[in-house]
């Protein structure tokens, strides 16, 4: 067997490989080889070189964004996995729109009728089984897992397809799946997986190491437009399968979050997809109205606007569900969700901050607020070609002065948030204390612009050499929460001679900024940061036209902390690592840190014994022991 080689041949932007004796197209960007970095899970790309790659997340941070998770852009407040919250109107999880279809959509307009599959009800469950119905307001494109490319579909396809790590709820740490063991080779660039033995797909056929590797060689040719693309051949130069039962992977670089990582990379069916060709899968049925599997759950049927129902799959290798079905229901607004919610027609879902006191209100319900891995803040533009507005330090720190935060927290998530004094989630084993802190102090904000030469005109605003300080800020206006958050900045900002605008657009024409144009003065953002605390996708100078450094913040220390703490395998020096990072930032402002929302969690009564957390919820890490009452 001859391994899979992804190494490129040339410096160009583009190039060939050859595979199997074909030829497949290949890009890298141009001008150089492709930087490396890990992308936060939105696992998708932005390349302008390659504009179709320009699909979120939530990634949506979130961003792999990235790693359990798809990290990426979050806009979605908590309705699904938020990477930070996530839009309701058009959510940051959905796509972005390009002349490729949807996965399993074809070119023409084909109802959503022909992606469903005929049931006759419970016939094969027996009578009453036993159900954990999840509620929510966004709908995935599909569960095929080498297309999902927001966090909620990735969080779903979980339930059906397994990888060969998982991610243990408990700890976050990576855990043997498909792979009962693993071996790695001293300078930690090479992995030889052991799949387990009584591991197989729904349809009963043995999972071997040959799938393995074809999943893995379907993500990385560049005609299946895999999301997963760039994390995976930025850092995997060649996937083998020694035997039916041994696959091994080579890295380019030791990277230490691959055991994470590639705990969300689920593994698919050689026997079913292998005459599928790599740019037919996104049409394909596979993953929206069949999808066979090695997850606890089997793929039942989808119902589109309605719901999606899985099965138990009672011959799972590792842990049989305690239960009959699991069941996404999907509502039209949140107003419907929390009229669910109160009638337990739904046993659990994430909630809005403004629906906090209607659940809190309800008989029955437990309402449960936990750290989250989410940070809303504003992006500043630091290309002076668009603005230099924002080239001045003092005014990036005069901004973050006249900020209230701690209002912004009881006034938005009634409390249910963390001000962000750093840029390490609360709930991240990474996270620490920064040094570099910005307390709200308007009077230390004017006297720094007083200082800088900032003076107040006759009508109020600061101007300098004939110039009014001014800019505008753009949010999604799709999303009522984003539009409090804008509204109240402007105001603050403001009160200290600040004249800042605001900009309200669709989540469609904000997208095409953060994925295409990056034009803007300043940006509310939200990114939801993957479990592993790599911060390369927000900071790196790499990822500027390649992830989510939109203002194009470049600080050769950040790299190089950066770069160190992803080829550590010592804890503790990664975690030394992000805190310098973290401290370099505070003081350079590329961005103004705001909050770090909580998840906010409603729960029926039927699993009140079923505590979730953080990091469940991102991986649906252990639903199959659940319990309903």
């Amino acid at each position: 067997m001859l391994a899979r080689s992804f190494l490129p041949a040339f410096n160009a932007g583009s190039y060939t490989l050859r595979q199997h004796g074909r030829t497949i197209p290949r890009r890298i960007h141009p001008g150089g080889n492709a930087p490396l970095f890990a992308f936060p899970r939105p696992d998708f790309i932005i390349s302008r070189s390659a504009p179709w790659l320009a699909i979120p997340l939530l990634l949506v941070f979130s961003l792999l964004v990235s790693g359990c998770s798809i990290p990426g852009f979050s806009d979605d407040d908590g309705l699904s996995e938020p990477s930070a919250p996530l839009e309701q109107s058009e959510p940051e999880s959905e796509p972005a729109d390009t002349e490729s279809p949807a996965p399993g959509e074809l070119q023409q307009q084909v109802p959503d009728e022909a992606f469903q599959i005929d049931t006759d009800g419970d016939a094969d469950l027996g009578p009453e089984p036993v159900e954990i119905v999840e509620g929510g307001i966004q709908e995935p494109r599909t569960l095929n897992p080498v297309l999902v490319d927001d966090p909620l579909a990735e969080e779903l396809s979980g339930l059906v397809f397994s990888g060969l790590t998982r991610i243990d709820p408990n700890t976050g740490d990576a855990a043997p799946d498909l792979a009962e063991d693993w071996e790695v080779n001293e300078d930690a660039t090479a992995y030889s997986f052991t799949i387990r033995e009584d591991a197989t797909w729904h349809d009963g056929q043995p999972v071997t190491a040959q799938d393995v590797e074809f999943t893995f060689e379907l993500i990385m040719d560049f005609r299946t437009r895999s999301p997963r693309y760039s994390r995976v051949v930025e850092r995997i130069t060649a996937v083998e399968a020694l035997d039916t039962r041994t696959v091994e992977v080579r890295l380019i670089s030791p990277y230490s979050p691959f055991l994470s990582t590639i705990a969300t990379f689920g593994i698919v069916p050689q026997h079913i997809l292998m005459n599928v060709q790599p740019d037919e899968l996104v049409a394909h049925p596979f993953g929206v109205s069949s999808a066979v599997g090695t997850g606890p759950f089997e793929f039942a049927f989808w119902t589109r606007g309605d719901q999606i129902v899985f099965e138990a799959n009672r011959q799972h290798f590792r842990q049989s569900p305690q239960f009959d079905r699991y069941i996404y229901r999907v509502a039209p607004d949140a107003e419907t969700l929390l009229e669910q919610i109160d009638q337990q027609m739904i046993d659990w879902a994430r909630i809005n901050p403004d629906l906090y006191d209607d659940v809190d209100d309800l008989s029955d319900v437990e309402l449960v607020s936990m750290p989250g891995y989410e940070m809303i803040s504003v992006v500043l533009q630091l290309d002076i070609g668009q603005t230099a507005t924002f080239q001045e330090a003092d005014v990036r720190r005069a901004l973050m002065f006249a900020l209230d935060r701690d209002a912004l927290v009881e006034q938005i998530w009634r409390g249910h948030a963390d001000v962000a004094h750093g840029t390490v989630p609360p709930a991240s084993w990474a996270a620490t204390e920064p040094q570099t802190l910005y307390d709200y102090d308007p009077e230390q904000a004017r006297q720094i612009l007083d200082n800088a030469g900032w003076g107040v005109g006759e009508d109020g605003i600061r101007q300098r050499d004939g110039q009014p300080l001014q800019f505008d800020l753009v949010a999604n206006g799709d999303n009522q929460v984003r539009r409090e958050i804008a509204e109240w900045l402007v105001e603050q900002w403001r009160e200290i001679g600040i004249d800042a605008g605001v900009t309200f657009e669709t989540w469609g024409d904000v997208r095409d900024r953060i994925t295409n144009t990056r034009e803007f003065d300043a940006l509310l953002f939200g990114y939801r940061w993957d479990i592993d605390p790599d911060q390369h996708p927000v900071w790196s100078s790499d990822s500027i036209s390649n992830a989510f450094n939109l203002g194009s913040y470049v600080n050769e220390d950040v790299d190089r902390l950066l770069d160190t703490a992803l080829t550590s395998v010592d804890q503790n020096s990664r975690r030394n690592n992000y805190a310098e990072v973290q401290e370099i930032v505070l003081q350079d402002l590329p961005a103004l840190p705001l909050v770090f929302p909580n998840q906010l969690v409603a729960i029926g009564p039927r699993l009140h014994d079923n505590d979730p957390t953080a990091i469940l919820l991102r991986n649906r890490g252990n639903v199959a022991s659940w319990m309903p009452e």
